[in-house]
């Protein structure tokens, strides 16, 4: 019931609402349709239907009462007072009826002629068009008259249907013009909601109902206390950064002034500490302040290639189309060069590949490394998290370059998601927003 429920609504907020407007009035105009129609157009057409028959009853017993050379006479003044054409026909007889000539008001009109004649008649669609022909076997022969459509059809029937689907269309026209505009400020929202998701700026004003003001100004009160505690976040992790680069530089300048050979291992231990500084800096630095600009991402991720293969010494197989996308490049950068320089730590061969959909580009990052158990794989994305037991930066890493990589993709609104590469090590799925 859910999945048919699912998939018989509509997805938007405007539509499902539209939908809740326009079903009340369709319901509506169809009762109202079928009362009108089966009651009024009904009695209406049955009076009118009598009519014609009493008065074709009325003639004939005026032809009854009169000679047979007055006959002519006799239909000639009924055929001019009440617009209907008569017609004696003595050597003729009544034939059947034809299927293909019946209809609803041709069967009405049978009904009232039968209850008013004490003749044998047939009633069916004319030959002329908006024509009927009613047959009634007399003494005197074959009486054909010829009916009008006007005689036994109203057209106010029908002028109300269409006056009230008129004033419904315009009522439902109103009425979308008016949700378009209450539905527009929560689009907004949702889009500067969106656009802060994946790092965009974007400037949103809040408007609309009481209700939507409220989220409004949550949102808001929310963008800048998020923009607060990553700012405080960043200046602490730079000051302790700061705070820590002096002594280790002293102890650098200490080392490098001993002559003594064990002191090897600690210059290897400062140098480390180096490093984890650094990546501890650039982890809470995140994307930081950069602009996002729109990009030819094929070209940004060929010279990532261009640069790794420089640093490594080994080939990286690129299979790339053209792709633009809105992102922050420095950032990106660095997210995608922490994942492929992790697949040339630990495979011997690694390929790029870049695809794309009307809503999404999706890049792949393979190598013929060991992989990562199944069991793993979310977990390496946690920071400081490492397979490895060593604290050796050479082999392990600080444990904070998928970390890296997921944030600042994941602010870029797009996903990454580790699996088996079909080159027997890793994959990185990387899915990431096309430009609008």
């Amino acid at each position: 019931m859910k999945l048919f429920r699912s998939r018989l609504l509509p997805r938007t907020l405007f539509f499902r609402s539209l939908l809740i407007v326009i079903t009340p009035v369709v319901v509506l105009q169809a009762l109202v349709a079928f009362i009108f129609l089966n009651w009024h157009w009904e009695a209406v057409t049955n009076r009118l239907a009598e009519a014609v028959a009493s008065e074709i009853a009325f003639t004939l017993d005026v032809m009854d009462t009169q000679p047979g050379e007055d006959t002519a006479q006799v239909m000639a003044i009924a055929s001019k007072n009440t617009h209907l054409k008569f017609e004696l026909m003595p050597d003729e007889k009544m034939g059947r009826n034809d299927p293909r000539r019946q209809t609803i008001l041709s069967r009405m009109i049978g009904s009232a002629v039968k209850r008013s004649l004490p003749y044998p008649a047939r009633v069916q669609l004319g030959r002329k068009e908006k024509t009927y022909e009613i047959d009634v076997m007399t003494p005197r022969g074959l009486l054909h008259v010829t009916v009008p459509e006007r005689r036994v059809f109203t057209v106010s029937t029908y002028s109300f249907i269409i006056w009230f689907s008129v004033a419904a269309f315009l009522l439902l026209t109103i009425s979308i013009l008016f949700l378009r505009g209450q539905v527009r400020p929560i689009r907004r929202l949702a889009e500067a909601a969106e656009a802060f998701g994946s790092g965009v700026e974007k400037s949103f004003k809040v408007e609309g109902a009481r209700e939507v003001r409220r989220a409004g100004n949550a949102f808001l009160v929310m963008r800048d206390r998020i923009r607060r505690q990553i700012a405080q976040r960043t200046e602490m992790l730079a000051g302790v950064s700061h705070d820590l680069r002096t002594p280790l530089t002293r102890m650098k300048l200490q080392l490098a002034m001993m002559k003594d050979k064990g002191t090897d291992e600690l210059k290897s231990d400062v140098t480390e500490m180096e490093a984890m500084i650094d990546a501890y800096l650039q982890f809470a630095r995140g994307e930081g302040e950069e602009t996002a600009t729109e990009i030819h991402l094929n070209e940004l991720i060929a010279q990532l290639a261009k640069d790794a293969e420089r640093m490594s010494d080994k080939n990286i197989d690129l299979k790339l189309i053209p792709a633009r996308a809105t992102v922050r490049p420095h950032a990106l950068r660095r997210a995608l060069d922490n994942l492929v320089q992790n697949a040339l730590r630990y495979a011997t061969q690694c390929g790029i590949t870049l695809e794309r959909t009307d809503e999404h580009i999706h890049l792949f990052i393979d190598d013929n490394g060991p992989g990562i158990p199944e069991s793993a794989r979310e977990d390496v994305f946690r920071p400081f998290f490492r397979l490895e037991e060593s604290r050796n930066a050479a082999s392990g890493g600080i444990g904070l370059g998928l970390a890296i990589a997921r944030d600042i993709i994941l602010a870029h609104g797009g996903e990454i998601e580790l699996q088996d590469s079909p080159m027997g090590g890793l994959r990185c799925a990387v899915k990431l927003p096309t430009s609008t």
